[in-house]
């Protein structure tokens, strides 16, 4: 059975997410209809390491900030994904975590975890030795931006070296992610999450990004 974060969950949020080339005009009409934001979103620089199962898109799992981060898709609606807050850990891990709440939600038989604690390598080790999960190194840029009350955002991104680029709104109202995407103009475009472009870019998935 899952267990909620230790942590406070936030409101879940509803998504969209596209990825792909020659993005640049939406970036530009998105600066445009932005409200000021805070100066720490406008230009955001991360390096991540994805951790990809082949067996399901709805846990997203990552390593950010020496944190394990993972979000659940709770739903689709209308042609956006709902997602919330699985789990948010600092390292080192517990193997009892791995073991209990990790392994399970992207492993359809999971490995037995032997030690007690792990650090990040010590965790990307276990996954490569024991499992066929897919260890993805993602570099982000990210310029943040505000449109009726939804998070926006247009992004350079380097999965393994291969860099695409991606546009996004998210918002606890489905309708205010649906307008920005009217005044965006891209209301017909593919909607995919993180995963999804990480398994196109990686060869899981015989599918392309747009404009690819």
């Amino acid at each position: 059975m899952e267990k909620p974060s230790k942590e406070k969950q936030p409101e879940a949020r509803f998504e969209f997410r596209s990825f792909g080339q020659g993005f640049q005009p939406v970036h530009q009409r998105m600066a445009a209809l932005s409200q000021p934001v805070p100066k720490e979103f406008q230009r955001r620089v991360s390096r991540e390491i994805y951790i990809v199962s082949p067996s399901t898109d709805s846990f997203n799992c990552k390593i950010r900030d020496k944190k394990a981060d993972i979000k659940k898709l709770l739903r689709t609606e209308e042609g956006l994904e709902q997602w919330n807050v699985y789990l948010k850990e600092q390292f080192p891990l517990s193997g009892e975590t791995i073991e209990e709440r990790i392994f399970p939600v992207l492993l359809p038989h999971p490995p037995v975890v032997e030690k007690r604690k792990y650090s990040p390598d010590a965790f990307i080790e276990l996954l490569r030795e024991t499992t066929k999960l897919l260890t993805v190194r993602v570099k982000k840029e990210r310029f943040g931006y505000m449109i009726n009350d939804a998070i926006c955002e247009f992004g350079n991104v380097w999965i393994n070296g291969a860099r695409v680029e991606t546009v996004s709104a998210e918002s606890t109202n489905k309708n205010d992610v649906l307008q920005v995407l009217s005044e965006l103009g891209i209301t017909d475009w593919e909607n995919i999450n993180y995963l999804q472009a990480i398994k196109r870019v990686t060869g899981l998935s015989d599918k392309t990004l747009m404009n690819d």
